[in-house]
């Protein structure tokens, strides 16, 4: 680096200048006009900023809101910048969250969706639209995985049962007995629907099936 004293800068119009010679912390790098290195400026800075807390606040609010639009595309370059970035660390804080507020977060999403049925209905119409074939590799998936119970929906459509959204099927008593006796479902078939029934009278049950599924 060029030595040129601080008057000669001056005359020169430049911002800095270099003696070749170290500050008082040890740096031999160039400095500005007020006679600071910059490798000493950061550390005055630091300090001062440490000993003035509350005025830094001040300006730093003030600075934002007198400069949104500066704020605004500095965010966009950053999110532009790091997009792959903030799509890892958001997907990982959603995940972390969800897992420890499981019922916070699924009691809001049901309050939405009952709030908000058509909106929901239109977003879910748009991605199924938009993602057909994904959609089917995930009920194939699922179908696979879960063949049994799949079996057992069919039957329920098949024969008129009705299934609550939990899972739990509401078998009419006089209709599982018709299925069974005409031999439309086996009987390992009529026990599993006979262990999900939900009744309100248990010894009716108990009369029509103790012979037949003991």
């Amino acid at each position: 680096m060029e030595i040129i004293s601080r008057k000669e800068a001056i005359g020169k119009g430049l911002k800095y200048y270099f003696t070749g010679k170290p500050c008082k912390r040890g740096h031999i790098e160039k400095r500005r006009l007020s006679g600071c290195c910059i490798e000493c400026e950061p550390i005055k800075y630091k300090k001062w900023r440490d000993n003035n807390h509350d005025k830094v606040i001040q300006y730093q609010k003030k600075w934002r809101e007198n400069n949104p639009e500066k704020i605004h595309e500095r965010i966009r370059k950053y999110k532009k910048d790091n997009f792959e970035k903030i799509k890892i660390q958001n997907r990982e804080y959603n995940r972390k969250y969800y897992q420890e507020n499981r019922e916070k977060v699924n009691e809001q999403v049901k309050k939405y969706r009952k709030a908000n049925r058509k909106k929901v209905n239109k977003w879910v119409q748009k991605y199924n639209d938009s993602s057909r074939e994904i959609v089917r590799k995930r009920l194939q998936k699922y179908r696979n995985e879960n063949h049994e119970k799949h079996l057992m929906w069919n039957y329920l459509a098949k024969y008129g049962l009705i299934c609550t959204d939990k899972n739990k099927f509401i078998i009419s008593t006089l209709r599982l007995y018709k299925l069974f006796t005409r031999q439309l479902i086996s009987q390992p078939q009529a026990a599993k629907f006979y262990d999900r029934i939900e009744v309100k009278d248990e010894s009716v049950i108990k009369e029509i099936f103790s012979i037949k599924l003991q």
